[in-house]
């Protein structure tokens, strides 16, 4: 889900980078503060000053780089870690870090190459090669799912078999990309700029089609489940999740992890054709009951034609 950008991908950067209070430099430890505290408009401003003052100072490039991320600006988070691997070419967390924003953006090819090469640096450490070798496998697996037949953001060699009811005159389609047994898309306000993150509300859905893809309900909900767990404790973060309703053929759950404003309440189901997994988030510390309710019905809405 390209929603997830970094910070559902990314592995906490204060877990794999020198702690901020052995060094003097009063800017970058500044901004390591305001990363801290999610303020990365500020984060930058001071990591900005404190490569200014001393360029040789890796660790600020990778953090400047994640804060622009965070403050959705993905174009210029890759350029400042794409000079982090240029001046430290034997340091392995920048190449990481690209590697999660080509896998956010489903250029699973491009993080596959990233990762590889982080894993061939002597730099990195035993239980990274071991974590990054298995993370590689998972991403083969959605180079399949993900790695469209053009490079269009719409499309036009697809067409779901699929109604929602979404509003037409609030909601468009911003990504859909896949072939007849696996695709994807997602639909975002009218107005706000769903391909470089800038969103309020997102609506996802995910085809695995029956004939390729031999999978069920509860097996899809465990796997995913038992990725949401993992992200969360890379990040040192806690994961509430909650099943709100149950059958044979079909899961609703909500989750949230702490410390991220984006909630999201989720759809699992299967039909003859295959399995269909349709999410709504909302960048939001809490879900009201009210939009609980109207959620569900638009997630309640997805029908096969």
């Amino acid at each position: 889900m390209r929603k997830k950008i970094f910070i559902f991908f990314m592995v906490c950067i204060f877990s794999c980078l020198p702690s901020f209070s052995q060094y003097s430099n009063n800017y970058y430890i500044a901004g390591c503060k305001a990363f801290k505290n999610k303020e990365y408009k500020t984060a930058i401003y001071n990591l900005e000053k404190a490569i200014q003052t001393d360029d040789n100072l890796y660790e600020a490039y990778c953090l400047l780089g994640i804060s622009y991320g965070l403050n959705n600006d993905v174009k210029k988070s890759e350029e400042i870690l794409i000079k982090a691997t240029k001046k430290f070419p034997d340091r392995w967390n920048a190449y990481t870090f690209l590697g999660d924003i080509k896998r956010a953006q489903h250029l699973t090819s491009g993080a596959i190459d990233y990762y590889e090469k982080a894993k061939s640096l002597p730099s990195m450490p035993e239980n990274g090669k071991k974590y990054y070798t298995n993370l590689i496998q998972q991403v083969i697996q959605e180079q399949k799912t993900y790695e469209g037949l053009n490079t269009n953001t719409i499309s036009k060699n697809i067409k779901p078999n699929i109604t929602v009811n979404l509003d037409p005159n609030i909601w468009t389609l911003a990504y859909l990309r896949g072939d007849e047994e696996n695709w994807i898309m997602e639909y975002g306000l009218k107005g706000e700029d769903v391909i470089n993150y800038k969103w309020s509300k997102l609506f996802t859905l995910n085809f695995f089609s029956k004939n390729k893809y031999n999978t069920n309900v509860q097996s899809y909900y465990n796997s995913f489940v038992s990725l949401l767990k993992k992200q969360a404790y890379s990040t040192n973060r806690v994961l509430n999740i909650k099943q709100i309703r149950k059958t044979e053929n079909e899961i609703y759950f909500e989750w949230s992890i702490v410390g991220r404003n984006e909630c999201e309440i989720d759809r699992i189901f299967t039909t003859d054709k295959g399995l269909y997994f349709a999410h709504f988030a909302q960048k939001t510390q809490n879900f009201t009951e009210q939009q609980k309710s109207q959620i569900i019905k638009i997630l309640q809405s997805v029908e096969q034609k």
